[in-house]
């Protein structure tokens, strides 16, 4: 079984991305179709060291959180984020 990660539009007309695991990419593709969606992008996802992990659920929250208050402050994102970025510790 292979990843694959996608970009699609789900039933409600959001655009959503991800990744699916299947065979090849029809399969993930008709394992989107199943779930209501409809395809804009797949590809083969990246394999990633065994050693990474993803953002746990409270610190994608926060992250978000500080996106936002970026956002809602009229700063511009690319110095935003460079900001932010600089002030956490190296790594994922």
């Amino acid at each position: 079984m292979n990843n694959f990660a996608y970009t699609a539009v789900d039933a409600t007309g959001r655009t959503i991305t991800g990744t699916v695991t299947a065979a090849d990419s029809l399969a993930a593709k008709e394992l989107l179709a199943a779930r209501g969606c409809t395809m804009a992008e797949i590809s083969m996802a990246a394999s990633t060291p065994e050693n990474s992990s993803r953002l746990s659920a409270a610190d994608s929250v926060e992250l978000a959180s500080y996106i936002s208050q970026l956002a809602i402050v009229g700063l511009p994102m690319s110095g935003g984020l460079r900001a932010m970025a600089n002030d956490l510790p190296p790594g994922r």
